[in-house]
């Protein structure tokens, strides 16, 4: 790493940590009156670390929720904002209960849900309380016979309520939530067979660069931009998962020896003026970079963009649509400018930049007119006036295995009640519904597909909806009964 001058995304925390405790005078950590901080709760303790060096001749303000605590695979653990005021006197706590999102019927939901948490055991007071002004919402439970009927029975449910409530209704406020990628892309393939607009919610790296055609775009965009970029140019010396390390090995002892790039070695080993023992101009590694400098000379010969960007959709292919649709997009928005730089040379800069933009924001991708089908964590923050939770099953959510605890069960319903909690209320017109969604048979390929591992044939209902109130959670509808009403409706 240190070679190819590279770091991770994951590194910047702790190495921006380490500089801030070893230079605590530096300039930087003193020139803010107010520190407010959003979502504390999803932060570990270095980034509460941080915040604090930040803020330390600062008013910190921080603004979080314990019950959506939900990220300790980033080490972030609701102790965290729950022990703040310990770490920090004076410290003032207020504590807000009352939920203006939600209809009151969901927020009972959600408050009895989230009293089973460790921490409540035993509490008789409510955690969440409605908000008077607000609608009572409908929520639904519903259940069916196998998890590809539910994905084809909740599609058909959708275009159902949206046709019966035009106007009051639209695809973008459908939110489609479930704990598997697999299903979540199921229901969105049956969505869009229905023609309802639909798109799987997920982050911009994970859409943009989502094959190797992409991938390899990208590195060739990075490296034509910076011939100095050592981290594009070694992706680029792979093929087929071999990255021929012995060979590289050599061409990096020799360029940490003699003090010169890679692609310097390379091409001498070309020229015939650097030699290196197993290393020919007829070696793997270096037809590698024989082909990766003729894309680029390619590459650089091109004065036409349009030109030059048709030949990198058609290099990405069917694979890369996302990429290619936002170059397309940047080509449209890009403005020359007077320089000894290429056109080519700049527009790549511009598409590198506004790429690496994307893919180090934590934003998701989301189209405004589309129905969002996504996974409970990438739910974080959306609202939706139709909110689908689906495949409320044992094994799914709570996942369960041998090395369970207690701990993963309490994060588990704390993800359960992100996904309870993001019906939002509305004024007139269609009101707020959240509709539970669970199945009962699975065949055993299809448990390892979606790596449900319980000890029993078949599936059943969520532990956590059996942990809500029955006073306030509907008794569950077969699934064709279900459409069967919507239909008479």
């Amino acid at each position: 790493m240190e070679f190819h001058k590279a770091m991770t995304i994951g590194e910047i925390v702790p190495f921006a940590l380490q500089f801030m405790q070893a230079n605590p005078a530096h300039p930087s950590f003193h020139k803010f009156d107010y520190v407010l901080v959003d979502e504390y709760q999803d932060l570990n303790k270095a980034e509460q670390v941080i915040i604090d060096e930040i803020a330390r001749d600062a008013n910190l303000v921080v603004v979080g929720d314990d019950n959506q605590s939900i990220y300790s695979f980033k080490n972030a653990h609701p102790e965290g904002i729950r022990e703040f005021s310990l770490g920090h006197d004076p410290c003032t706590d207020i504590v807000m209960q009352e939920c203006r999102r939600c209809p009151k019927s969901v927020v009972a939901i959600a408050d009895s849900l989230i009293r089973n948490d460790t921490k409540y055991r035993g509490l008789d007071e409510p955690v969440l309380m409605p908000f008077e002004a607000n609608d009572e919402g409908q929520v639904d439970v519903i259940q069916w016979n196998s998890f590809k009927e539910e994905a084809e029975g909740l599609a058909i449910a959708i275009k159902l309520m949206l046709d019966k409530n035009p106007g009051d209704l639209e695809p973008q406020d459908v939110l489609v939530l479930n704990p598997s990628k697999v299903i979540a892309r199921m229901i969105n393939d049956g969505l869009n067979k229905l023609g309802v607009p639909s798109q799987v919610v997920s982050k911009s790296v994970d859409l943009i660069l989502n094959c190797d055609e992409a991938k390899r775009i990208h590195a060739l965009l990075t490296f034509l931009s910076n011939k100095k970029d050592l981290v594009s140019l070694r992706y680029l010396l792979h093929k087929d998962g071999n990255f021929y390390p012995e060979q590289y090995g050599k061409i990096q002892t020799m360029s940490e020896k003699e003090n010169i790039l890679p692609i310097e070695v390379l091409q001498g080993i070309v020229d015939g003026n650097i030699s290196l023992a197993g290393i020919t101009s007829r070696s793997a590694i270096v037809k590698r970079y024989i082909e990766l400098a003729g894309v680029l000379e390619k590459w650089e010969g091109y004065d036409n963009l349009e030109e030059f960007v048709s030949e990198l959709v058609k290099l990405g292919g069917e694979n890369a649509q996302e990429l290619s649709n936002k170059l397309l997009k940047l080509l449209k928005d890009f403005e020359p400018q007077e320089s000894e730089e290429g056109i080519v040379m700049q527009f790549a800069k511009h598409i590198v930049t506004n790429v690496l933009n994307l893919l180090t924001s934590s934003e998701d991708i989301i189209d405004d007119d589309k129905a969002r089908v996504m996974t409970y964590h990438s739910a974080k923050g959306l609202s939706g006036k139709f909110v689908v939770v689906s495949s409320c099953v044992e094994g799914l959510i709570p996942r369960r295995n041998e090395d369970t605890t207690q701990d993963d069960i309490d994060e588990q319903r704390r993800l359960f009640y992100v996904a309870v909690t993001r019906c939002k209320h509305t004024r007139g017109g269609f009101p707020g519904k959240l509709l539970f969604s669970s199945f009962v048979k699975i065949k055993q390929g299809e448990k390892l597909q979606l790596g449900i591992k319980v000890p029993y044939n078949g599936v059943h209902a969520s532990r956590f909806l059996q942990e809500i109130d029955s006073k306030i959670l509907p008794q569950p509808l077969l699934g064709n009964e279900y459409l069967d009403n919507l239909s008479k409706s």
